[in-house]
C-alpha cells in the first residue's frame, strides 16, 4: 500500500453524537477514585472505544477514538487502520506520534481502562461495512481484529513452511531403522537386566530372567535389589521379588546408529530405557526416542538436527539448536554421552563412505561404547585430524582435541588430500614439526618461516611454542626485529624481571603503545629495545597518570565532597613506631598523589571512594619513620583497624612485609583505645559487606590478570592480606 495515498484520503473525524455519548457514558459508569490502574475504576459496561469506517478506492479505513479524548473535545482519531482486501495487507497510522505501525489492533498501546469486555461503539450508518468488506462473521472492532489475526497466522504459516521445507527434504533421505533395532536396544542398548522371583520360605529356587526371557534355576539365594549373575546367560542381573516390586523404569542412556545415505552417512542418537509394570513383569515396555541426527558428507562436514517442539508449534526435526529451557534441558545435561553403537551397519560403512576414515576402527577400539558425535564434529572442524594422528604429531593432535577452532584457523587447505598442503608446509618443515613435537604455535611459526622463504633455528620455534607466543602477538615489533632477536630480547627481559615470557611480550606491547601516544620515536632502537623494559613501562604508566592527576583529583573532590571532611577525622588512626608510621591523609589530593607515586590499582575504581563515603573502609599511608614524606605502602582499613589491603609499588608487597605485619598488629593495639562506639558499629557493618563481597568473588571465580599475582584468585589474595583487629 502507498502510504502517501493513504494519508491523502479524506479523514474520518468524530461526530457530535459520539462526543455526547462519551460524556454520558462517563457520568453513568465512573465510580469513586480507586487504586486500581489510575484515578478511576470503570464498570464492565463502559465504552472502551469508538470506531468510524469507510471504503474508499477499494481500501477500508477504520478510525479509532479514545472516549476520554472525545470528552476533552478532540475530533482526530488516535489510530487509523487501513486494510486492502485485494492484496491482503493492513497498516496502522498512529496520529499522536505520526508513526506507521504494522501490528494488529490488539497490540496497539491502549489505555488501561480498555479491556476485552469493554464496549466498542460503531455508528449505525456505518455498521456492516467492516463485516461485508472483510467477509468476517463479526462486525466492528472484533471483525477487524479477527481478520488481522487471520492474515498474521497465514504469514506465520508461510514463513514456517519456508523454513522447514529444506529440513524435511533432508530428513526424507534418512533410511529406515534396521529390522532388529528394538531387539538390539532391549538386549544391548539397555544393559539393565533382572531376575524376578517369588519369595518363599527357604529361598526361591527359580526366577524369570529378562534377558533369557524364561524361568531359570537359581544357584544362590536371591535377595531383593541385590546383584548377581544369571546361571544361564551369565549376565549381571538385579534380583527383584514379585511381592516387593512396584512399577519402575531403568536409567536412560544414549545409543547410536550409523547408516548410509545417498549424500554421505547419518549418525542417529536415541534415548532409551525400559519400564516394568507391576503384575506384568515379563513384558517390559521399551522406550526408544530419537533425539538428534548428525548428517555428514564425504568431507565430514556435519549438520545437526534436533527433535523438539520447534517454534512452539509441532514436534519435529529442526536444524536450530533447542532453546535452553526446562523442556529442552535434556539436550544439555543428559543426551550426548557415551553409549552402545549398533554394529551391523559398520562393515558396509567402512567399505564405502568411511573407507578413508578411522571412525569405525575407533568405535571398535572403544568396545562399541562411545560417543561418535564428538569424533565427527572434530573431523568437521579439523578435516586432516586423522592424518595428523598417523603423522605422529602428538602435541598438534592434542590441540585438535582441545582447541579445534584454533587449529582450523591454522590450516591452509583443510580439505587437501595431502597433509603438507593442508598444513601449509613442505616435506622438510613437516619433518621438523614432527621432530620438535610441535603444536599449533610451532605450526604457525613454520608457516611464517615458509612464507618469508627463510629458516629459523628449531630451538627458537620450540621456545616460542613452549611459552605460547604466537607470531601474531609480535606483529607490533616484527618489522623492527627478527624472530631470533625477539627470542633473545624476551628471554633476557624475562630473566631480569622474573616475569613469564608471555607477560614480557604483553608489557612490551603496552610500552610501545604508550610511547607512541606520547610522540616518542618507536622506530628508534633505544626506544623499542629498551634495556630495562619493565622500568620504562612503569615510568610511562606513571607519566600518563600524573598528567591527569590534578584534573582527576579535582573531579573526584566535586563528585565525592565528603571525603575531604572524612580525611580530617582520621587522625585518630595515626601512630609512630620504631621503624614505621601510619599517617592519615589530609585530603583527596594526597590520596591521589600517594597512589600515583606507588602506581598501584587501588584508585582505578570508584568502589574505594564509595567505601570511604559510606564509612566502610578508609585509606591510610604506611611510611618508614626515617622518610615519613616518601610514599611506601598504602593501607585500606575498616573502622575498627582491620587491615583489608597493604600494598606498595605496582600492587605488590616487598621483603619487609613480615616486619610490616608485625608493626600493624602493634598499631591495631595502640589505636583500639581511641575508637568510639560509632567506629565499632561501622566496623560491624563493614565486616558483613566484606564477607558478601568475598563470596561474590568466589562464586564468579574472579582472577588477577596481570602482574606478579596473575592467575591467582583475587579473593585468595585479599584473604591473605586481611588482618582482623582483635
Amino acid at each position: 500500500m502507498d502510504k502517501k495515498k493513504l494519508l491523502a484520503m479524506s479523514k474520518l473525524l468524530a461526530t457530535p453524537q459520539m462526543k455526547k455519548l462519551a460524556i454520558k457514558d462517563a457520568a453513568e459508569t465512573k465510580t469513586p477514585p480507586s487504586h486500581y490502574r489510575g484515578a478511576y475504576r470503570w464498570n464492565e459496561n463502559s465504552i472502551g472505544l469508538f470506531l468510524r469506517c469507510r471504503v474508499e478506492d477499494g481500501i477500508l479505513m477504520v478510525s479509532l477514538f479514545y472516549p476520554e479524548y472525545l470528552r476533552a473535545g478532540a475530533k482526530e482519531p488516535s489510530y487509523v487502520v487501513y486494510v486492502d482486501r485485494a492484496s491482503r495487507q493492513f497498516l496502522t497510522y498512529g496520529t499522536e506520534r505520526q508513526k506507521w505501525l504494522t501490528g494488529t489492533v490488539e497490540s496497539l498501546s491502549w489505555p488501561a481502562y480498555i479491556r476485552s469486555n469493554s464496549k466498542f461503539i460503531l455508528p449505525k450508518k456505518e455498521q456492516g461495512i467492516i463485516k461485508f468488506y472483510l467477509g468476517t462473521e463479526e462486525d466492528g472492532y472484533w471483525g477487524l481484529q479477527s481478520y488481522q489475526q487471520e492474515l498474521c497466522m497465514e504469514r506465520a504459516n508461510t514463513r514456517y513452511a519456508h523454513a522447514v521445507a529444506p529440513w524435511d527434504a533432508d530428513m526424507a533421505l534418512t533410511p529406515p531403522l534396521p529390522k532388529d533395532w528394538l531387539r538390539w536396544v532391549d538386549k544391548v542398548g539397555i544393559p539393565a537386566q533382572y531376575i524376578f522371583y517369588q519369595y518363599r520360605k527357604g529361598g526361591a529356587k527359580t526366577g524369570y530372567c529378562t534377558y533369557c526371557e524364561k524361568e531359570v534355576p537359581l544357584k544362590q539365594q536371591p535377595y531383593h535389589k541385590k546383584e548377581g549373575r544369571c546361571p544361564c546367560c551369565h549376565r549381571k542381573v538385579q534380583f527383584r521379588a514379585y511381592g516387593r516390586s512396584s512399577t519402575f523404569r531403568t536409567n536412560g542412556r544414549s545409543v547410536y546408529l550409523l547408516q548410509r545415505r545417498p549424500d554421505g552417512f547419518i549418525l542417529r542418537e536415541f534415548w532409551v530405557y525400559r519400564t516394568y509394570h507391576q503384575n506384568n513383569w515379563g513384558e517390559a515396555e521399551i522406550q526408544c526416542s530419537e533425539v538428534q541426527r548428525t548428517i555428514c558428507d564425504s568431507q565430514f562436514q556435519a549438520r545437526d538436527y534436533y527433535w523438539y517442539t520447534y517454534k512452539n508449534r509441532d514436534l519435529r526435526w529442526a536444524a536450530e539448536t533447542p532453546p535452553f529451557n526446562y523442556g529442552n534441558a535434556y539436550y544439555r545435561y543428559c543426551y550426548g554421552g557415551d553409549g552402545p553403537v549398533y554394529g551391523k551397519t559398520l562393515p558396509s560403512l567402512k567399505n564405502n563412505e568411511l573407507r578413508d576414515s578411522n571412525l569405525v576402527q575407533w568405535i571398535y577400539d572403544h568396545n562399541m561404547i562411545c560417543n561418535p558425535r564428538g569424533y565427527l564434529h572434530l573431523l568437521s572442524l579439523v578435516p586432516p585430524f586423522e592424518r595428523i594422528q598417523k603423522a605422529n604429531l602428538p602435541a598438534l593432535e592434542l590441540d585438535c582435541k582441545n582447541r579445534p577452532e584454533t587449529v582450523r584457523g591454522c590450516l591452509k587447505a583443510p580439505f587437501a588430500t595431502n597433509l603438507t598442503k593442508a598444513l601449509g608446509l613442505d616435506t622438510q618443515r613437516l619433518r621438523r614439526l614432527r621432530k620438535m613435537r610441535g603444536d599449533c604455535v610451532a605450526l604457525d611459526w613454520l608457516q611464517y618461516e615458509k612464507a618469508q622463504n627463510t629458516q629459523y633455528p628449531d630451538k627458537v620455534i620450540e621456545w616460542f611454542s613452549l611459552n605460547n607466543i604466537k607470531r601474531s602477538s609480535l606483529d607490533f615489533v616484527m618489522g623492527k626485529m627478527s624472530p631470533i632477536q625477539i627470542y633473545n630480547y624476551v628471554r633476557r627481559q624475562s630473566t631480569e624481571s622474573g616475569d613469564s615470557a608471555s607477560h614480557v611480550v604483553m608489557i612490551w606491547r603496552d610500552y610501545l603503545s604508550m610511547a607512541a601516544s606520547f610522540g616518542m620515536d618507536t622506530d628508534d632502537a633505544i626506544i623499542y629495545r629498551a634495556s630495562k623494559l619493565r622500568l620504562r613501562h612503569d615510568q610511562l604508566v606513571l607519566r600518563a597518570k600524573m598528567e591527569d592527576a590534578a584534573k582527576r583529583a579535582n573531579d573526584l573532590s566535586a563528585k565525592h565532597p565528603t571525603i575531604n571532611k572524612i580525611c580530617k577525622s582520621l587522625s585518630k588512626y595515626e601512630h609512630t613506631g620504631d621503624a614505621y608510621a601510619v599517617i592519615a591523609p589530609k585530603c583527596i589530593e594526597e590520596i591521589y598523589a600517594d597512589g600515583y607515586a606507588l602506581n598501584h590499582c587501588l584508585f582505578r575504581s570508584e568502589v574505594y571512594w564509595d567505601r570511604m563515603e559510606a564509612h566502610e573502609t578508609y585509606i591510610l599511608f604506611l611510611r618508614r619513620r626515617s622518610a615519613p614524606d616518601v610514599p611506601y605502602y598504602t593501607l585500606e582499613i575498616e573502622p575498627d583497624g582491620t587491615v583489608r589491603q597493604a600494598r606498595t609499588e605496582f600492587s605488590r608487597t616487598d621483603d619487609e612485609i613480615e616486619q610490616i605485619k608485625a608493626y600493624l598488629k602493634e598499631w591495631q593495639t595502640a589505636i583500639s583505645a581511641r575508637l568510639t562506639k560509632a567506629d565499632h558499629k561501622r566496623a560491624k557493618k563493614s565486616k558483613v559487606l566484606r564477607a558478601q563481597e568475598f563470596e561474590r568473588m568466589r562464586k564468579d571465580n574472579v582472577q588477577i590478570r596481570v602482574g606478579d599475582l596473575a592467575g591467582r584468585r583475587l579473593v585468595d589474595v585479599l584473604m591473605a592480606d586481611l588482618m582482623e583487629a582483635a
